[in-house]
């Protein structure tokens, strides 16, 4: 029995609007203690804004965070995974991507997140549920 992305994933999303600001977003992110908001557009996610992207693409390119838009600094498309999948398939996207953070789906529809810490935390009930399948072979 493996661990699902559903065991570790975060159910809380914040979103925003593609025409929000940086400055706006990094607030957000301040007052819910969070690394990344979704950005919605007619009820689809449409991209995601992470600390790397405001750090990258808006500090060290000089950007203005009061005139600047999540359109113009967001991630996409967006990765997303099934969030009945495994914890090891997450953590397979995640290395060949080269990416922290996905977007856990169930019927097109996000669910949650799972981030690469999500992933850390769990890894002691993946290795004990590991074990406990070995012995009973």
């Amino acid at each position: 029995m493996a661990l699902k992305i559903t065991d570790a994933m975060t159910r809380r999303i914040v979103y925003c609007t593609p025409t929000s600001t940086v400055r706006d977003i990094a607030a957000l992110m301040r007052e819910k203690n969070i690394s990344c908001v979704i950005v919605l557009e007619n009820n689809t996610t449409c991209g995601i804004v992470t600390q790397h992207d405001l750090v990258s693409r808006v500090m060290a390119a000089g950007l203005d965070p009061k005139r600047t838009v999540a359109s113009e600094v967001m991630s996409k498309p967006v990765v997303t995974v099934s969030s009945s999948a495994d914890l090891t398939d997450a953590a397979r996207i995640m290395r060949d991507k080269r990416i922290k953070k996905l977007i856990a789906v169930k019927d097109g529809v996000a669910e949650g997140i799972i981030t690469s810490f999500d992933i850390i935390v769990a890894a002691p009930a993946m290795r004990f549920l590991l074990e406990r399948t070995n012995r009973g072979r």
